[in-house]
């Protein structure tokens, strides 16, 4: 279900083929000066929650980046604005929906700049900052003040657990390569197969034997990731089905280093097998684990 709905959605309602989060827009960007197919503002809406809500181990902000992203092009579309300012408008768009979904307007400006290559002067400068700002507001105004990542911060920084930042460092490092390397192998994989119908069996059954042994893979990862950023690893992990003493911090560990190992290729596999959704969200949930 994770993947056929998308699928039908795709094959026989939307009769396109939607592109993968952020990815969307930067080949818009970089290929189509900006320019975004107008079914992107509503078709991942439809399509990353179906994934998401049957179990697909992706991310919805992704999608909600492309979104937006598409609004701003259609926009400038509309009043026939040039390129250059086009991309900017993409960027605004972009950095409005992150501020909103994270509430940190300064963040989602750096990451707008640092993903679409936008051209900081004072000028491109103000419209990001109103953009973040008025959508962190909206984002008050109707969720409140809840946020993503709920955690308070009550240790300070010692010179002497610097050790333990740069293993850090390195593990997600190593991590990343990874990542990369799976994603792009299993992608391989099921390029091997042209019927979408195989596609759909072989990465419907994968996903399904990795979400019963590893239920933490579920969908986006929201809860999981609040459990350890609140350092309550017994309840993040108590969902697994092993008999397992999860007051061992080794056993805790072991169980951690599984769910990073097989998620990203939960991910790529829901990805493969037709689903809709980002890694945006998935490789936050990716890079917690190492903590």
């Amino acid at each position: 279900m994770k993947a056929l709905l998308p699928f039908i959605f795709q094959k026989y309602i939307l009769k396109k083929k939607i592109s993968h989060g952020i990815t969307s827009a930067l080949h818009s960007i970089s290929r189509r000066n900006g320019i975004i197919e107008p079914f992107k503002i509503y078709a991942p809406l439809i399509a990353a929650p179906l994934t998401v809500g049957f179990g697909g181990s992706v991310g919805l902000q992704g999608p909600a980046v492309t979104v937006a992203s598409a609004i701003g092009s259609n926009i400038s579309q509309v009043f026939h604005i040039n390129a250059k300012t086009r991309m900017l408008l993409i960027g605004c768009a972009t950095a409005g929906s992150l501020a909103a979904m994270f509430k940190a307007p300064v963040a989602a400006i750096i990451f707008a700049v640092e993903i679409f290559s936008l051209d900081l002067a004072f000028a491109s400068l103000i419209p990001l900052l109103l953009a973040s700002v008025s959508a962190i507001m909206t984002s008050y105004l109707f969720l409140g003040s809840d946020s993503f990542f709920g955690f308070d911060l009550q240790d300070t920084f010692e010179m002497k657990d610097l050790f333990f930042y740069i293993i850090l460092g390195i593990g997600t490092g190593v991590a990343s390569v990874y990542f990369n390397k799976m994603y792009f192998f299993i992608t391989d994989f099921f390029k091997r197969f042209k019927n979408p119908i195989q596609k759909l069996l072989i990465g419907g059954a994968a996903i399904g034997i990795m979400l019963y042994f590893i239920p933490p893979l579920y969908g986006e990862g929201f809860d999981l990731m609040n459990d350890l950023l609140l350092g309550n690893d017994i309840r993040a992990l108590n969902q697994t089905p092993f008999n397992a003493d999860l007051t061992n911090i080794w056993i805790v560990i072991a169980l951690l280093v599984g769910i990073t190992f097989f998620k990203a290729i939960a991910m790529t596999t829901t990805f493969a097998a037709g689903g809709v959704g980002g890694d945006f969200y998935s490789n936050l949930v990716y890079g917690k684990y190492h903590r």
